[in-house]
This record gives structure tokens, sequence and C-alpha cells, in this order.
């Protein structure tokens, strides 16, 4: 009896652990960010902040681009647990695409990578248009 229970205790504790590892390995999901996908804004916020379900590893990356393809963000991207942010560094009308790949922090997790892109009111346009286009495009990739 007391080898059956020795047994019994030994294969409840590497379930416990094994179970553990396994949940820690979990790759990090788009939760929400600030401006949202397909957000209409009147002009371009100063930065562009993503939510995660997991915390983030150093390996996660973020840019961002106006419609014309020209790099918009600081180049500055911070961590702080679950979340990643960059700040913008020019304002142009028109559709910014934001891209990021998530790596988590245990280094066994895959990185995600997604897209999406929000759509500002205000100034001028990429290409020195006047960048009134309404139309409300935008939407979330990943």
């Amino acid at each position: 009896m007391r080898r059956l229970c020795f047994w019994l205790a030994l294969f409840a504790l590497t379930a416990l652990v094994g179970g553990s590892a396994g949940a820690q390995q979990a790759s990090p999901r788009y939760v929400g960010s600030h401006p949202a996908p397909g957000e209409f804004a009147h002009q371009a916020p100063d930065a562009v902040s993503i939510t995660f379900s997991e915390p983030l590893g150093t390996g996660s990356t973020m840019a961002v681009t106006d419609e014309c393809g020209r790099k918009v963000d600081a180049a500055d991207v911070t961590i702080d647990e679950n979340e990643m942010s960059v700040s913008l560094i020019a304002a142009p009308s028109g559709t910014y695409t934001v891209t990021y790949s998530a790596a988590g922090s245990d280094e066994d997790s895959q990185s995600t990578p997604g897209s999406f892109t929000f759509r500002v009111h205000l100034g001028p346009a990429c290409d020195g248009s006047t960048g009134d286009d309404h139309d409300g495009l935008g939407g979330h990739d990943g």
C-alpha cells in the first residue's frame, strides 16, 4: 500500500510540474490596442500601444508606416509586461499600418505576428494632398 501511495504521489507531482510548464509556453495573442483596429481618429496619436494575453519577451517588435510606406515611428519600442508601445514622429493624414511580432517571455514560446490599420483625418497626406478621404477602411489581421 505504501508503494502504491508513493507512485500515485510521484505521478501527481509529475503531472503538476509538467502541466504548469506547458501553460507557460503559450504564445502571446493580441487583446487590444490604442488606437483600435479600424479606428478613425481626428489626429494622429503620440504613440501606438498593443496589449497581449501573455508577458512579452525581448524579441518583440513593432513598426508603424503611413499609407505611402514611410516609417512614422520613433523606433523606441518599449515593453512593459504584456504591453508594447512605440512613439510616432510623423503625423500625416491617411491610413497607418501597425505591424508587430509578439515574442513570449518564455524562450520556448513562438512569436505571434500580426498587423492592423487605423486612419487619421487631420494633417497633410503623406503624398502632399489634402488628406480628406473618409472611407473609414481599416481592420486587424493577426
